[in-house]
């Protein structure tokens, strides 16, 4: 039960090797979701060079890290939000493809943060499987493929219709238009700080989504 989803970061251990850390939830997507995606990108912009995950200098250890991603996307004070995860990263010890995306419980898409870029972290959505986002409740406006790349917009209309955005935001309900107002603005946020990824990338980084 719940709503699964996964997180994977991409960062550099001390010896500059890529080093993927990977965090499972049992409840998280839609709003929630992009919340927790934010409180790590604000994390690292606003983090000096000793803490900052994007920085490839190595003054971070690998649990370190793990530490920082796990407190960051389990936990966010301003909304009151905590979850407890997996790390998948223990889950190595006993299976051998726990860092695979495509073995994952998975139902509500997976996050991947490449923070390994010289420039702004590289950033997509992905679902293991073949999702439809909708302009209301009957007309479909695009079809997402398994593993292709999606921006946050994508994702959120996943949840949310274009239509029922649109209609909440025109309307009254003070809380309904706080809830899509914050969500929207988090967006904003996260895309002024980081890039999206393309279809090539994600491949070159997980190299077995292709074959």
């Amino acid at each position: 039960m719940g709503q699964r989803q996964q997180l994977f970061v991409v960062t550099k251990d001390r010896e500059n090797k890529r080093f993927d850390i990977g965090f499972h939830n049992q409840w998280c997507y839609g709003k929630t979701s992009i919340q927790q995606f934010r409180n790590i990108i604000e994390f690292n912009v606003n983090a000096d060079k000793y803490s900052k995950l994007s920085n490839n200098d190595n003054l971070l250890s690998e649990n370190e890290k793990l530490n920082i991603v796990k407190s960051l996307w389990g936990v966010n004070a301003k909304k009151g939000y905590y979850h407890n995860l997996i790390s998948l990263n223990d889950e190595l010890k006993d299976w051998s493809d726990a860092l695979r995306l495509d073995c994952q419980d998975n139902n509500d898409g997976i996050c991947i943060i490449d923070f390994t870029s010289d420039k702004k972290p590289l950033i997509c959505y992905v679902f293991p499987f073949d999702n439809t986002i909708y302009d209301d409740k009957d007309k479909v406006r695009k079809v997402i493929k398994a593993w292709q790349p999606i921006n946050l917009s994508e994702y959120l209309d996943c949840y949310y219709s274009k239509d029922e955005i649109e209609t909440t935001l025109a309307g009254d309900d003070k809380d309904d238009i706080k809830f899509f107002k914050q969500v929207l603005a988090d967006i904003k946020y996260i895309e002024r700080h980081t890039k999206y990824m393309t279809q090539e990338h994600l491949f070159k980084l997980y190299p077995y989504l292709n074959e």
